[in-house]
């Protein structure tokens, strides 16, 4: 399932470990170092349901993709704290910091600095609003940290990822390949990527 998953594409208010409330209004602060871009900052464990109904009311899952997306969450809940997880999950936060979209990415295996990104999802009601755009930019932002030289989106060529796609053109990543009748007869995979460094340059040392 984990295999695949990479090829696709109102929850209740919940407090994220390490938020505290301020002020009258009960702002809610974050810990510095959880933000990445203003408006994503890196998930919690407290964030699961949130994510859950962000994958829940997704309509352009099946319901293998919706298993495949909860399985990923978990992993990557399940490393947060960890030195080199293997899967790393961004959220851009609603009303009282709960998500309302997500990235979910990680290091190519057998690769240096290359980063896969393995699952964005937005919640309908929160859609056309920037929040997919602002998530990849988050995912570029924390990639180059981890010393990325290459981003890669698998997904597929359905007419109803075609917004999807226009938001990844919009972010500078262009098709670097297109398998046809990968996923079934007439459906196409389609890879976008986005080179960060010269292919001629030295590759990052291995951590």
């Amino acid at each position: 399932c984990l295999e695949t998953l990479a090829a696709r594409l109102r929850a209740r208010s919940v407090l994220p470990r390490g938020a505290r409330a301020h002020g009258r209004q009960g702002m809610l602060l974050m810990p510095a170092n959880s933000w990445i871009l203003e408006g994503v900052r890196r998930a919690e464990p407290a964030d699961r349901p949130g994510l859950l109904a962000i994958v829940e009311a997704s309509n352009n899952f099946s319901g293998v993709e919706k298993a495949c997306a909860v399985e990923l969450i978990d992993l990557a809940l399940r490393a947060v704290g960890s030195a080199a997880p293997d899967y790393r999950l961004l959220i851009a936060p609603g009303p009282q910091c709960a998500p309302v979209g997500y990235i979910c990415f990680g290091e190519a295996n057998f690769a240096r600095g290359t980063f896969d990104l393995y699952w964005i999802a937005v919640h309908p009601e929160a859609r056309r609003r920037g929040l997919g755009r602002r998530l990849l930019s988050a995912f570029e932002a924390e990639a180059r940290s981890l010393g990325a030289r290459l981003l890669l989106i698998t997904t597929t060529a359905r007419e109803d990822y075609l917004a999807a796609h226009a938001t990844y053109r919009a972010a500078d990543f262009t098709v670097a390949a297109r398998i046809p009748n990968y996923y079934a007869p007439g459906e196409d995979q389609l890879i976008f990527g986005k080179q960060l460094t010269p292919p001629s340059a030295s590759p990052p040392p291995r951590g």
